[in-house]
């Protein structure tokens, strides 16, 4: 399903805007770094009652609009490399 499809089937269901959800969605603070995935589906499907698959193509939507922000990952100390060790 295109983006534009699932846009339309939202705002058709929900009787809201795309900026509406996007801006209600902001209020929750679901688009602040780290929140997972599942717990954006989960209250898209509770609050507008879109069921699980139309949560989904909604959330790979915001996704695409680069409103999801990554968890800003600490740097870590380079992995150390092993040698094995030469036979005699």
């Amino acid at each position: 399903m295109s983006h534009q499809t699932t846009i339309d089937k939202v705002c058709s269901k929900t009787g809201k805007t795309i900026e509406e959800i996007v801006e209600l969605t902001e209020q929750k603070g679901l688009f602040d770094a780290g929140t997972k995935a599942g717990k954006i589906v989960e209250w898209l499907d509770q609050e507008f009652n879109l069921g699980q698959g139309l949560s989904m193509a909604l959330y790979g939507v915001f996704k695409d609009m680069g409103l999801i922000k990554p968890l800003i990952k600490i740097e870590s100390k380079p992995k150390v490399k092993y040698q094995s060790r030469k036979r005699e």
